[in-house]
């Protein structure tokens, strides 16, 4: 499944590429978003972050570890972290 973002087309397989172990997981708001969550956020087009439901084009920076503006405020969010499951994270 591919999607066009920003002029360029992105597949599911660079997504599997992008979460291989030992950099699977990615910390955005505190909260560890893994592999399988990424790939089904990929597949249905939105994603939770810190309760704002993101979509589209924004859901598509997350999944590509990108930073995103979410609610009113118009902060910028970028993941701070990446690691494993196997490191004993919480997922």
């Amino acid at each position: 499944m591919c999607r066009d973002h920003q002029g360029v087309e992105f597949c599911r397989e660079q997504v599997t590429e992008l979460y291989a172990e030992p950099h699977d997981c990615v910390m955005i708001l505190n909260d560890w978003h893994c592999r399988d969550q990424m790939h089904e956020s990929w597949k249905q087009g939105c994603i939770t972050l810190g309760g704002h439901e993101v979509c589209g084009n924004n859901m598509v920076d997350v999944v590509l570890q990108g930073c995103v503006e979410l609610g009113d405020s118009a902060e910028w969010t970028c993941p701070t972290a990446v690691g494993t499951k196997h490191g004993g994270y919480d997922n």
